[in-house]
């Protein structure tokens, strides 16, 4: 999850279909060296929590979000983009791909200006869960958390064997490091909008200190 995954598996299908298994093979020996390795653990106590957590957007007003909807509508209602037009270059994807995810993002920015101006949240909150298992501490969130997110809580947790799991009773995209929101791009702010979502201020920050909380409240 996150920025783990080296294969990418939406491309043609052959490509998609060799990657998926490379993917099983490395999850196969995870598994099997997780078995082997197996110790047996006291679970001396269970318990439950869930938490809200409302991520702070961008600060993105409607005026802003209807600007990016006109620039979407324009590109994907543009004579030039047909699906007749040929590639731009040797390798690179062809204009009708690009019609396809503008179409996307448009959509995405349609729902959010509807959300909006139906007196909803610019950004849902969604939840964390935390369950406890002895020493184990299962801290689930709904985003795909970037390694060095998971770097930071299990340096601050409390538990002696914290895990963090990714896209856990939600999906709101990526939860990328400080780094790679900085760099912005598809995690950062092309995948909110696919979702309906703006992009996030802090992803690191925010869902680091609910998932310290979270852990805390386990204990």
């Amino acid at each position: 999850m996150g920025d783990v995954n080296t294969c990418i598996v939406h491309q043609p299908e052959q490509e998609s279909l060799l990657a998926l298994d490379v993917i099983a093979g490395r999850y196969a020996r995870a598994v099997g060296t997780g078995l082997q390795a197996a110790a047996t653990v006291e679970v001396d106590r269970i318990a439950c929590v869930r938490r809200k957590l409302a991520f702070t957007p961008k600060p993105w007003d409607l005026a802003h979000l209807r600007k990016l909807l006109a620039e979407k509508e324009s590109r994907v209602f543009a004579p030039a983009l047909t699906n007749t037009s040929k590639p731009r270059k040797p390798g690179a994807e062809k204009p009708e791909y690009d019609v396809r995810m503008e179409t996307v993002y448009l959509e995405g920015l349609r729902r959010i200006i509807a959300r909006v101006e139906s007196g909803g949240p610019i950004l849902p909150p969604t939840e964390l869960h935390g369950i406890r298992l002895g020493p184990i501490a299962l801290l689930g969130t709904p985003c795909e958390v970037f390694q060095a997110i998971k770097n930071d809580l299990k340096a601050a947790a409390r538990s002696p064997l914290p895990l963090v799991l990714s896209t856990t009773n939600d999906g709101v995209g990526y939860a990328p490091d400080r780094a790679a929101a900085a760099r912005g791009g598809y995690a950062a702010d092309i995948v909110p909008l696919i979702l309906s979502r703006p992009p996030l201020a802090d992803a690191h920050g925010e869902l680091l200190r609910g998932l310290v909380a979270l852990d805390a409240a386990l204990q």
